[in-house]
Parts: structure tokens; C-alpha cells; sequence
């Protein structure tokens, strides 16, 4: 598994972070209420908060 992480010299204002549960993670009880799936807002590669 590769995981790549590239500096573009791009800001991102925090208002334009989204936070919401994560996806498919039933399993993880109360846990899978926290809010630590992020994304930019009007993202087009991430599908919306469910």
C-alpha cells in the first residue's frame, strides 16, 4: 500500500474544510459518529457527506 503526499504550494482556508462521519464503519459503534472523514468543499474527486 502506498500513500503519497505532495506539497503544491496550494492553501486551503479552513472554511473550506468539511468534516463528517466516516463511510462504512458501522462496526465501530459510537465512534462511527465522529467526524473524521475531511474534504474540501465543492470537491468534484469526493463524493458528498451522506
Amino acid at each position: 500500500n502506498l500513500i503519497w503526499i505532495e506539497d503544491r504550494d496550494i492553501s486551503v482556508k479552513p472554511s473550506q474544510i468539511i468534516s463528517s462521519p466516516r463511510v462504512g464503519v458501522d462496526y465501530a459503534g459510537e465512534d462511527a459518529k465522529l467526524p473524521w472523514r475531511f474534504r474540501i468543499k465543492g470537491n468534484k474527486f469526493t463524493s458528498p457527506a451522506k
